[in-house]
């Protein structure tokens, strides 16, 4: 059994009394862990409960403004600490991006997306207008996730070196490659392999996709994260030409079948076909699969594939081949709601 249950705070650190009161829908995603070794990818879902939710005043390329005075200047950009804004209504909707500064009335984000390229909060045909509504959330980082001791250690547990610990592998976009961090017992501290640096800091972006290693002897370890229930189909940033590694974003199991309404450029084969590929735990390999139509097929294996489980919480990822403009995955909910009503936030 994992040392450490991760549950995410519904008042965060930094918020001043503007909060939300409107009661939230909590889910719970559950990852386990098998004794031995076992490469297992999982995906890192950040679903957490808004400290801070209202609409927006006005947009800048990447700044948002809101009325009242609703934060303490600077608190939502603390290193090791992060925040998120996540759009909830507009053309821009389901996307979060890091807080990279605030005022007591505005927070400026990277529009990067954690990508190579940018894409303005007031681009024009696909705006955030004055009214569409906003949600700033605490993120984690490596330490505040796994532990910060080799003690508080959940889910891997540490090493003097890289090879002697379990590991965190993080895609670095910039590089197009996994950066693999584990916990140095020495130094007590995350560490980058090869790297001295201390990298407790990193971010864990909301819904990215990562890799876990964990060696030989390892126990059982169950760990579970609550957060917000997504009321709004999540963004995507899907560049030409780019792998991006996320996850199936929603807390409930799926099929191949269920996904057809991605952003994903169909064909008769691949190339030229965009692919999604799925991580298979059992077989320890990344399965790769493309669109024709609105039948899922796997590359030199016959037959519809739209039957295949996506389980909760899968790590995937999504290969464009062609250039895009810019947007992101419109997968529909694979639930029912009850839409969003207007928040009432305390001192407003």
């Amino acid at each position: 059994m994992m040392k450490k249950l991760l549950l995410l705070s519904f008042f965060c650190a930094g918020v001043s009394q503007a909060q939300v009161t409107r009661p939230e829908t909590i889910g719970l995603n559950t990852y386990h862990f098998d004794a031995g070794s076992s490469l297992s990818y999982r995906a890192i879902s950040l679903p957490a409960v808004s400290s801070y939710a209202g609409p927006v005043l006005s947009a800048s390329a990447n700044a948002l403004t809101f009325s009242g005075t609703p934060f303490t200047p600077s608190a939502l950009a603390q290193a090791g600490s992060p925040y998120f804004a996540l759009v909830m209504t507009g053309p821009q909707a389901g996307r979060s991006m890091l807080v990279t500064a605030n005022s007591n009335n505005s927070v400026t984000l990277d529009v990067t997306d954690n990508t190579s390229t940018s894409f303005a909060l007031n681009t024009s045909y696909r705006s955030i207008a004055p009214g569409d509504l906003i949600r700033v959330f605490a993120g984690d980082t490596l330490s505040s996730f796994f532990g910060n001791s080799a003690s508080t250690l959940s889910l891997v547990q540490g090493g003097a070196t890289a090879g002697a610990a379990d590991t965190v592998s993080i895609y670095n976009q910039a590089a197009k490659k996994f950066d693999t961090y584990f916990f140095n017992t020495t130094a007590g501290q995350w560490r980058k392999n090869g790297s001295s640096a201390n990298a407790n800091g990193v971010v864990l972006y909301p819904e990215a996709a990562m890799g876990i290693l964990r060696r030989a002897g390892r126990p059982v370890a169950v760990g579970g994260i609550s957060g917000t229930v997504a009321t709004t189909p999540p963004w995507t940033r899907l560049n030409g030409f780019t792998l991006i590694y996320t996850s199936s974003r929603f807390p409930v199991d799926m099929t191949l079948g269920d996904l057809t309404a991605l952003n994903i450029t169909p064909g008769s084969t691949t190339p030229p076909a965009d692919t999604l590929s799925i991580y298979n735990s059992a077989s320890s390999k990344w399965i790769s699969y493309y669109l024709n139509g609105t039948t899922w097929l796997q590359y030199k294996v016959a037959g519809s594939k739209n039957s295949t489980p996506v389980p909760a919480g899968s790590a995937i990822a999504i290969l464009k081949r062609a250039a895009a403009n810019n947007v992101g995955p419109s997968q529909p909910l694979p639930y029912a709601f009850i839409p969003e009503l207007p928040y009432t936030l305390d001192g407003e």
